[in-house]
């Protein structure tokens, strides 16, 4: 069994972590790659504050009056938010 995950393995899961919950060996590998690559811990942080813009953007379309959209435009881009805040 293999033991230590590569950049881009760690990449990969860090990516789909939202949509799915890891195993615990999968966990396991990822800390431990996480815990001895200072690339990847910052590739994490990235995909942290990505998420949260997202969301802010997202509360920010639907709530502020200035944004001159139709409904249907609003809806279409909180859609696609939400699709791309799971990736």
């Amino acid at each position: 069994m293999k033991w230590m995950l590569t950049c881009k393995e760690t990449s990969e899961i860090l990516s789909h972590s939202r949509d799915s919950k890891l195993n615990w060996i999968n966990n396991l590998m990822l800390m431990m790659h996480l815990s001895m690559c200072r690339r990847c811990r910052k590739y994490k942080e990235q995909l942290k504050t990505l998420y949260l813009t997202y969301q802010k953007l997202k509360i920010n379309i639907e709530n502020d009056p200035e944004i001159h959209l139709s409904d249907e435009v609003k809806e279409k881009i909180k859609k696609d938010l939400n699709q791309h805040s799971k990736h």
